[in-house]
């Protein structure tokens, strides 16, 4: 009888503990719904918002999450035009000022919130099964970090909800419905691999009960945008091209990469350039003051190091010129012809250091003479 007893209470006192949960979520919903629109504007000022009105993260996630399914609608007609390429706060800003979006609108908006309050978030993009049928469209959600554990939320599929069945979902519980392109969002320790999540069979018996893991997705953060984007790319390809859409997402990751890459060798050159002209115009300074008898007077040991920064500068120039089309096939930058205009100007400084230094070891008496020979 006294078993019965207790375990009537623990029953009870959980379903009073949910209950209280339910208020306590549906308190901050009215109150984030009804964010006056003065203060709705843009995300910072949703952010500030929020951030003066609740205290916990979980209070503050909960309010983003209510804002964001309240007052941005799913644009029907974009349903086909997730724009990947698109940069996070162009989605922000585009879908802010229409009031409506896609998933990807309402992932970026939600995280973006979300960050400025202080909490890590990030956009997780993949496909989706519902009702056991894959969807062969790309879908993007949130992942959310809380009291250093990790969960999800997908403010498109809870739009307009009455209770949030996608709201800080655990890792083990989302991969049922929702499968990221690169598998390390899935935060499990092993991963479901894309035909385990078509097939609904995730691991021997249907277990996937197993606890979701932290670390690697807070070292993947660690990593720098082309970091992230190879450590991705790499990942995908290691599980296999399932299907069209992921072979897609790894090309696009590919071209993105390609794309840094190719930016980086235009940096490289332009700095090369650059390089290149000041040599060339610290050369030309010490022409004219070669040509002026060294005057006004310097003294040697001035003279012996005025070709040194034009020399550091053709060195750096070339180890820039070194790194292009170390990743990507160069196809745009004159890499030979700058080399072979480097390597004119080095010799023309090697000769002036000669003279510079036969300058020196000749005794002033006997210096003016010099500047009449034929340079």
């Amino acid at each position: 009888m006294n078993r019965i007893l207790f375990i009537s209470a623990f029953l009870l006192s959980v379903a009073c503990s949910k209950a209280q949960e339910l208020d306590e979520y549906a308190l901050i919903d009215r109150t984030a719904r009804r964010m006056p629109d003065s203060v709705s504007a843009s995300i910072e000022t949703i952010a500030r918002y929020i951030t003066n009105h609740f205290e916990t993260n979980v209070q503050k996630v909960r309010a983003a999450y209510a804002w964001v399914t309240q007052h941005i609608r799913y644009d029907k007609d974009s349903m086909y035009a997730i724009n990947w390429a698109a940069s996070a706060e162009s989605k922000i800003t585009v879908a802010m000022r229409r009031r409506k979006g896609v998933c990807e609108n309402f992932a970026s908006i939600f995280t973006g919130i979300v960050k400025l309050c202080g909490i890590r978030s990030y956009v997780v993009d993949g496909y989706t099964k519902q009702q056991g049928q894959v969807n062969r469209n790309g879908h993007s959600w949130c992942a959310v970090e809380l009291g250093l554990q990790w969960f999800f939320c997908d403010p498109t599929w809870d739009e307009k909800y009455k209770q949030a069945n996608y709201f800080l979902v655990p890792p083990q519980a989302f991969i049922q419905t929702h499968m990221p392109f690169d598998p390390l969002w899935q935060l499990l320790p092993r991963h479901v691999s894309y035909q385990q999540f078509s097939s609904g069979k995730f691991l021997p018996g249907d277990d996937i009960s197993f606890k979701p893991i932290n670390d690697s997705a807070n070292s993947f953060l660690q990593l720098n945008e082309l970091e992230q984007m190879q450590a991705s790319a790499r990942r995908i390809r290691h599980a296999g091209f399932y299907n069209e859409l992921i072979r897609t997402r790894h090309a696009y990751l590919e071209m993105q990469i390609a794309i840094i890459h190719e930016d980086k060798d235009k940096r490289d050159y332009d700095s090369a350039v650059d390089d290149l002209q000041q040599a060339t115009k610290l050369f030309n300074e010490f022409i004219a003051y070669r040509n002026a008898r060294f005057m006004p007077f310097r003294p040697d040991s001035d003279l012996a190091n005025l070709l040194i920064p034009a020399e550091k500068l053709l060195t750096k120039s070339l180890e820039r010129i070194a790194m292009i089309g170390t990743q990507v096939e160069n196809l745009q930058w004159d890499t030979g012809g700058m080399r072979k205009k480097i390597s004119q100007l080095q010799s023309r400084i090697a000769e002036q250091q000669a003279f510079v230094q036969q300058y020196i070891r000749t005794p002033v008496s006997e210096r003016e003479k010099m500047f009449f020979v034929t340079q």
